[in-house]
């Protein structure tokens, strides 16, 4: 079991640079957890995306109903006072404490490309790339 964050979510429901690493991941490990937060910052993705006219209004809420139809099984609650306290303790956003938080609780590994967060919680943060280098256990 891995939690996600919303970029890897992202890379599942749209070809870009990172799917082919992303659908290894998913071969690696299909138990993925997100945080309920994943909604907000994925349907932010999806308004950007139209915002600048890379994708149709159409394909959007297409891309939007099947990760929604896909993804809410995957959510999990979290302790959001817990999240409040990482986000102080470690100088890092909210949005990013409640996908650590989520981690830290099921005690598994959170999945991000964001090299900020790998840097400040190495433990628990790891790239696509570090997280399939890891051995199997």
């Amino acid at each position: 079991m891995i939690v996600v964050d919303t970029n890897i979510l992202i890379a599942v429901s749209i070809l870009g640079s990172r799917s082919g690493k992303v659908h290894e991941l998913l071969q690696r490990d299909s138990q993925w957890r997100i945080p309920q937060l994943w909604r907000y910052e994925f349907l932010n993705v999806l308004a950007t995306y139209g915002r600048v006219g890379k994708m149709s209004p159409v394909l959007l809420s297409a891309l939007w109903q099947k990760a929604y139809k896909e993804n809410i099984a995957l959510e999990e609650p979290l302790d959001m006072a817990y999240a409040l306290n990482l986000a102080l303790i470690h100088r890092i956003t909210g949005y990013d404490a409640q996908f650590v938080c989520l981690a830290e609780t099921l005690n598994v590994p959170l999945i991000t490309e964001d090299r900020k967060l790998q840097a400040t919680l190495p433990r628990i943060a790891f790239s696509i790339e570090q997280f399939l280098a890891r051995p199997r256990v």
